[in-house]
């Protein structure tokens, strides 16, 4: 499958990571940090890194890649009708605690709130910020955890889980 890929930070690293160990074809890479784009640099990936991610000229440039899917881990920008129109299958976004933590500062929001699980979902992507239809959501206990590190350090390996399995439902046409 032909994927662009936007993300960022230590989630973003394990889900472009995962991805390229499935063997799946990375045809850009829109990083939103240094932890993405050097993992991409790393291996020879295109990288874009627009301005505007809505914009006449991302429009372009994605449309040229041809890819069929458009995922996003920890990217920090709404992606417009515009640009998911692009992508044969559209664009799904992971995100953690999906199920009560919609938005920004959702492990903050968990930790506030005094919740003992946490869970890494993903969604299909719609301009209206994680609200597209739930692929999969992979919930691991996190009573443990007191910080919001503590929290990502416990869901980092879930980020792999879930996505394998996003991806899996995906191809066997079943999202």
């Amino acid at each position: 499958m032909r994927i662009i890929f936007y993300g960022g930070r230590q989630a973003g690293a394990i889900g472009l990571l995962t991805l390229m160990a499935r063997k799946d074809e990375m045809v850009l890479v829109i990083p939103e940090d240094d932890v993405v784009e050097n993992i991409a640099k790393s291996f020879n990936l295109d990288i874009y890194k627009p301005e505007k991610i809505n914009s006449e000229e991302s429009m372009k440039i994605l449309q040229e890649k041809n890819a069929d899917l458009l995922v996003s881990v920890h990217g920090r920008r709404i992606i417009g009708n515009n640009i998911l129109s692009l992508f044969r299958l559209g664009g799904m976004n992971v995100h953690p605690c999906l199920y009560k933590y919609k938005g920004a500062n959702p492990i903050e929001k968990l930790l506030e709130d005094g919740e003992t699980k946490a869970s890494v979902g993903v969604h299909k992507m719609t301009e209206k910020v994680d609200g597209g239809t739930v692929i999969t959501e992979i919930f691991t206990d996190v009573r443990d955890c007191k910080t919001v590190v503590e929290v990502y350090n416990k869901l980092y390996p879930t980020y792999s889980i879930a996505l394998n399995d996003a991806m899996d439902k995906l191809t066997r046409g079943s999202s």
